[in-house]
């Protein structure tokens, strides 16, 4: 699955995190997947799930996809 811009660290944050857990839940891109080609993107989803300050609906997002299969 392309995305349609470059990682760089002004797109790491509430947003990114939304959308990849939304891809996710919605069952549109796989855990394995998202490790396989943007490991750099699921560590810093796995880090996010841990950040108390960050909005809850994000943070569950985050959560469920770490800690899905």
């Amino acid at each position: 699955m392309p995305i349609p811009y470059e990682l760089n660290g002004n797109l790491q944050g509430d947003g990114m995190v939304y959308m990849f857990g939304r891809l996710y839940q919605d069952h549109l891109l796989s855990k394995r997947d998202l490790v396989s080609e943007y490991t750099q993107v699921y560590n810093f989803i796995v880090q996010y799930a841990t950040n108390n300050a960050a909005p809850n609906y994000c943070r569950d997002l985050a959560i469920q996809l770490r800690d899905g299969a």
